[in-house]
């Protein structure tokens, strides 16, 4: 793995410069699918559920499961006390993680029942989420 450094460009300007200019920079792998397809659970707070993710327990209160285009990505919603990991991304199975807190939970729920299309946006280096596709300016409810 090659180390970077960075070169100052300006006072609020860094550029990052591979230390060995001979070795390529390896950009992360990324994609992004409509999302067709979701169902959820939820975990009571009495009895919540356990994920053991890169080696740690982590407390579950809900799971998103969203589908398409062959890939899944699973929108965990992790107690406060629970650690937090970096969202992943893992091209080979086509599978994305992406980590929330329970506040946070019902807002991609209802982005999943309201708004279309949705998409997955997720890349290696842990640049993972849902959006929407563009609206028209004071669009509203219907």
């Amino acid at each position: 793995m090659s180390k970077i450094r960075t070169k100052s460009r300006s006072r609020n300007e860094r550029l990052l410069v591979p230390s060995d200019p001979f070795t390529p920079v390896i950009r992360p792998a990324s994609t992004t699918f409509e999302v067709t397809g979701y169902s959820y659970i939820i975990h009571t707070q009495g009895r919540p559920d356990y994920l053991v993710f890169d080696g740690e327990m982590l407390k579950v209160r809900g799971v998103i499961d969203c589908v398409g285009d062959g890939h899944h990505a699973y929108v965990i919603a992790l107690a406060d006390e629970s650690l937090f990991p970096l969202n992943r991304y893992y091209p080979s199975d086509k599978t994305v993680w992406i980590f929330c807190r329970v506040e946070q939970f019902p807002w991609h729920i209802d982005m999943l029942r309201n708004e279309r299309p949705v998409y997955c946006v997720a890349s290696t280096d842990g640049g993972c989420s849902l959006t929407t596709g563009p609206e028209p300016v004071g669009e509203g409810e219907s």
